[in-house]
């Protein structure tokens, strides 16, 4: 491998893949069938500042020589831990979603219960998790994520009526709730975790970020193409946009869906191993912290199993958008945490670019707290 290669695919780019995950998928989707080309604006809009923020992340190495996590250590120990608890948590709900949205897509395309595929998708992180240190494993999953990035092209030549399409979707009224599950989707806040491992030049962010834009792209368009001429409102078919086509297309798809959600979950659970050696928790060893996470994650759908009908996908479907939804409002009070640290650094340094990214998180921090507010005064009224 070049050493260009190497640097696009780094631990930047690892990160941004990673990040496309069921959240993603679902989030993504639901705004293609509903907001049309409206979808594809605020998929982008949203993307950038995630991309953005990840260069934040190491900005601190390159100036101090010491990573984000040592810098807030060293700082502050309240926002240290602020900005660990709170990625802890979206991670673990991140991880729920991501384990029951890929049961049900396989439900859907292969048929059974999807509590079936969940268990057999629990012991796949469990076997994979133990043979991670193998760079050839990630980059396998890598790449098999990346097939998402090339099924758009195979949808396009199952649509014979894609030159119909027009421009729809632009005077829709967009809801805070779906604002704010996008924002939690394209989040991905443990990714912050996994930039902050290596000492990375911007090519591998820059890279991946194109990359989770173009992705994010093409799963609203294809959204948007197969609900034409259908209702575009019926969100019951968010998880499965090629339910209706044959051929090779939903291979791809289930592949591609596959490759990143475990991807997801396998740096879901690295981020879990950092935070928990960082907060210090006594763990006897890697093995004891998976077999007590993969048992919670198994008692976790037993509430889903009593109380969810199995058929029932747009129950589904808006409960992976609420979920996304609270990641968005946990991961608001990262950014906070982010920015209480660089106000601390630009007020004893004053160098530009920590000035600079201060004011950015700042209005960043607050846009996202307005957005957060409005969603959950918008959920309470929808009660």
């Amino acid at each position: 491998m070049s050493d260009y290669l190497r640097r696009i695919l780094g631990h930047g780019f690892l990160a941004a893949i990673s990040g496309i995950e069921i959240t993603n998928i679902v989030v993504f989707t639901k705004l293609g069938a509903v907001y049309g080309v409206l979808g594809f604006l605020l998929t982008v809009i949203f993307v950038l500042p995630i991309a953005y923020l990840q260069q934040l992340i190491i900005i601190p190495r390159k100036i101090y020589g010491r990573s984000l996590l040592d810098e807030l250590q060293l700082t502050s120990q309240r926002n240290y831990k602020l900005y660990l608890y709170t990625i802890y948590l979206s991670s673990i709900l991140t991880l729920i979603i991501n384990i029951i949205g890929i049961s049900i897509i396989f439900s859907i395309i292969i048929g059974s219960k999807w509590i079936y595929y969940a268990l057999l998708f629990i012991v796949l992180i469990w076997i994979l998790d133990s043979m991670w240190k193998s760079k050839k494993i990630d980059k396998f999953f890598l790449i098999l994520s990346m097939v998402l990035m090339i099924y758009i092209i195979l949808f396009i030549f199952e649509l014979p009526f894609l030159s119909t399409i027009g421009i729809e979707g632009l005077s829709e009224k967009i809801s805070y709730i779906d604002l704010l599950a996008l924002w939690g989707a394209a989040a991905a806040p443990y990714s912050l975790i996994i930039q902050d491992l290596g000492d990375e030049d911007y090519t591998s962010i820059y890279a991946g970020a194109l990359s989770s834009i173009f992705i994010g792209i093409s799963i609203a368009f294809v959204a948007y193409a197969s609900m034409y001429p259908l209702s575009r409102f019926n969100i019951v078919h968010t998880l499965q946009p090629f339910y209706r086509f044959s051929g090779y297309v939903v291979p791809v798809y289930a592949l591609g869906v596959f490759g990143s959600v475990v991807l997801a979950s396998i740096s879901i659970v690295l981020t879990l191993k950092i935070i928990l050696r960082r907060l210090r928790v006594s763990i006897v060893s890697d093995t004891d912290l998976i077999e007590h996470l993969l048992l919670a994650l198994i008692i976790s759908t037993i509430p889903l199993i009593i109380f969810f009908k199995v058929n029932d996908l747009m129950l589904y479907t808006e409960a992976i958008i609420y979920g996304s939804m609270m990641i968005g409002f946990i991961f608001s009070i990262t950014i906070l945490s982010l920015f209480m640290y660089y106000l601390y650094r630009s007020i004893n340094d004053r160098k530009p670019i920590l000035v600079f990214n201060t004011v950015f998180l700042g209005f960043l921090t607050i846009i996202s707290m307005v957005l957060s507010i409005n969603a959950f005064i918008e959920a309470f009224h929808g009660l």
